[in-house]
């Protein structure tokens, strides 16, 4: 089972968000992908390079960073989070290009099933970490008139301009 949030983020949103996040909570940023098996640090919560960064990146509270399970992709040779098996929120960056804003989201699984079919669920301190996250989000964002997602304040006047002309 898991947790969802949809979100539509300029990059001067995603920075708020960074900047609240940092200020509230015991949290690391991951790249997606990591040359060894041990999660890459990522400096900043913005796409460093929009079309060739990628756009996944994920949150977890430092408490939790050894309970962090890492799988090998071998045909691209690299490493990557299990984020099913991990303490981690999965947070799906938005594109934007100046001319075009896509979807993103903020997603974590409660728990998973184990080799014998036996459901684990997640810590409880996990867990509580990741609904503060999510609320210190949502405090930032403004809820879309339709109820199905999330849009952050600078986004909401590109739209408006967008919709506008």
């Amino acid at each position: 089972m898991g947790r969802q949030m949809t979100i539509y983020l300029l990059p001067s949103d995603t920075s708020l968000i960074e900047e609240s996040l940092k200020a509230t909570l015991d949290i690391c940023f991951f790249e997606y992908e990591s040359p060894r098996s041990r999660p890459k640090v990522a400096k900043s919560l913005t796409v460093p390079n929009m079309g060739e960064s990628w756009l996944t990146i994920y949150l977890a509270p430092q408490s939790q960073l050894e309970n962090i399970v890492c799988e090998k992709v071998p045909s691209k040779g690299y490493w990557t989070i299990d984020s099913l098996r991990s303490p981690v929120v999965e947070f799906s960056r938005c594109y934007f290009n100046g001319r075009i804003l896509k979807e993103g989201r903020l997603f974590y699984d409660t728990g998973y099933y184990d080799e014998s079919g036996k459901w684990v669920d997640k810590s409880e301190d996990f867990l509580k970490w990741a609904e503060r996250l999510f609320r210190i989000t949502k405090k930032i964002l403004n809820k879309s008139p339709d109820n199905q997602a999330y849009i952050g304040p600078n986004a909401l006047i590109w739209l408006k301009k967008q919709n506008s002309q």
